[in-house]
């Protein structure tokens, strides 16, 4: 399965996450603030989330990007891992 995240040189973010839980997916602007990279949600599958912004630490080694948030009101970090993928159409073992 492919979960992807895309960023573009003019500043856009897709982003898609889909699991046995369901499916959560934004797309919006990005931009670099310091260490962080601040996403800026255009369009979203989120009741609300539209408008929302979200910073996080971007970790990369070894072909994967890890964002960590800061953590919030309760002191929960969320965190995602994307592994980089080669560019072309997926093979069956990715899907």
């Amino acid at each position: 399965m492919r979960c992807p995240i895309i960023y573009t040189p003019d500043g856009q973010v897709s982003a898609h996450v889909a699991g046995a839980d369901g499916y959560f997916g934004y797309a919006g602007t990005f931009e670099w603030l310091g260490d962080r990279v601040v996403h800026r949600t255009l369009v979203g599958g989120e009741p609300g989330g539209l408008g929302r912004t979200c910073s996080a630490a971007p970790i990369w080694r070894a072909g994967r990007l890890t964002l960590r948030s800061l953590p919030d009101d309760n002191g929960q970090i969320l965190g995602t891992v994307w592994q980089r993928m080669p560019l072309g159409p997926a093979t069956e073992a990715e899907r």
